[in-house]
């Protein structure tokens, strides 16, 4: 199995989007700013998980395409989240 430092990069930082949101949730998982923080981080970690698989040489191009798809509900997800908290409106 080849491993890319890119990889392992990823892996660190995957694994830091699953602290902050376990953290910004056990805080204080009933205010709206820590569960809106949290499904943030979660569309990071959709897209940085998807990455790890991305870039992994060993796998097939299916499971590729696959990974791709997920990935891509992280930055469909974080592109309307963002476009709904900056419109103003309530």
């Amino acid at each position: 199995m080849n491993v890319s430092f890119l990889l392992i990069l990823e892996f660190i930082a995957v694994v830091v989007y699953i602290n902050l949101m376990a953290i910004t949730l056990y805080r204080n998982p009933r205010n709206r700013l820590n569960q809106v923080a949290a499904l943030f981080v979660a569309c990071f970690l959709f897209w940085g998980g998807s990455i790890l698989f991305i870039w992994n040489p060993d796998l097939s191009d299916r499971a590729v395409f696959l990974a791709d798809k997920i990935g891509s509900l992280g930055w469909m997800s974080f592109a309307s989240f963002f476009s709904v908290v900056c419109s103003g409106s309530d």
